[in-house]
């Protein structure tokens, strides 16, 4: 089974000293196997594997959707994934999200990732509290036959972010390895009920 990963920061983050930084995994996580990427891939290879898998951060799509160029991501549009988890939202502008179609680039990022058409597709909601975010994500899980996966139970508890672990306020606001492994349960048990 081969699982991509497209996410932001909570999803993949190379090292950014200046803030307080140093991992190559998702953000505020201790370690990479504390990432919920590397906790769900673990448990998947407890149940169904052997799982491969790729993770990489497509923040710039987040920033850049009206407009973005998709082949900056053959690399891994060419891994052919059996599943595709998409956690994306946190990082649109707000007024995009009024004026602009989300969902419909989202879509096409999805079938741009989705090599052959039969990867099974799973998008979850915000970490973050984004009322208005999740409905669009939701919408086009709704519209487009994907899988959407709500996570906003993990809000509003402070032990579910690494606030008192870093200095750096947007570091902190990341989730701590309890909010991670509960992003990974999440998806981990949406993946379950679809594959065994």
């Amino acid at each position: 089974m081969k699982i991509l990963f497209a996410g932001n920061s909570i999803t993949i983050c190379p090292p950014v000293p200046d803030i307080g930084w140093f991992g190559d995994w998702g953000m505020a996580a201790s370690t990479e196997e504390n990432d919920y990427v590397h906790y769900t891939v673990k448990k998947l290879n407890e149940i169904a594997g052997p799982v491969e898998h790729m993770s990489f951060n497509a923040a710039d799509f987040e920033r850049e959707f009206e407009c973005f160029d998709f082949d900056r991501y053959k690399m891994r549009r060419d891994f052919d994934a059996d599943i595709i988890v998409v956690r994306l939202i946190e990082n649109v502008d707000p007024k995009k999200l009024d004026e602009l179609d989300f969902a419909g680039a989202l879509r096409d990022f999805i079938g741009y990732l989705n090599k052959n058409g039969n990867a099974k597709v799973f998008c979850t909601g915000a970490f973050c509290p984004n009322p208005k975010g999740d409905i669009v994500v939701r919408k086009a899980c709704s519209d487009y036959g994907y899988t959407y996966i709500d996570i906003s139970s993990l809000q509003g508890d402070i032990k579910n972010t690494a606030r008192s672990e870093f200095k750096d306020a947007g570091v902190g606001a990341h989730p701590s390895d309890l909010g991670m492994a509960g992003i990974g349960c999440l998806i981990l048990e949406s993946i379950k009920s679809h594959i065994v």
